[in-house]
């Protein structure tokens, strides 16, 4: 990710500053490292593994859990803030459409535990 950012601007692999003498001779170069081009296991199996939806996010005053397979067991919620702190639990019926309340947390990212039966996924979630 950071390879990528820093060649969309011209700082690539080729890259250089030039000499610290003319102040017209740098060259641009837009190239990643080729093992930078490879995605992460972990992450396509998150994407291809995933049963449910959090949206909107970023939220300012609730969310919606969406289910993806649409499953007949109940959904819990459970979110964290990112020191691991416990903020709010929920259960709902699985194709319920209630809103999950964040008012009254502070801004910032929350970790959202969903789970259903024996499945469970984790979503990062931005309150504004």
């Amino acid at each position: 990710m950071i390879w990528n950012t820093f060649a969309r601007r011209g700082l690539g692999v080729n890259a250089s500053a030039g000499s610290k003498t003319v102040a017209t001779d740098q060259v641009e170069d837009f190239t990643v490292p080729a093992e930078c081009n490879t995605a992460l296991a972990t992450k396509e199996s998150i994407k291809a593994g995933s049963r449910f939806i959090v949206f909107p996010n970023p939220v300012y005053d609730e969310f919606f859990v969406g289910n993806i397979d649409k499953s007949p067991n109940e959904v819990k919620i459970t979110m964290f803030d990112m020191s691991g702190k416990l903020v709010m639990t929920d259960s709902r019926e699985s194709g319920s459409k209630k809103a999950v309340s964040v008012k009254g947390l502070q801004k910032g990212v929350y970790m959202v535990h969903i789970s259903q039966g024996n499945q469970s996924q984790v979503e990062k979630l931005i309150v504004r």
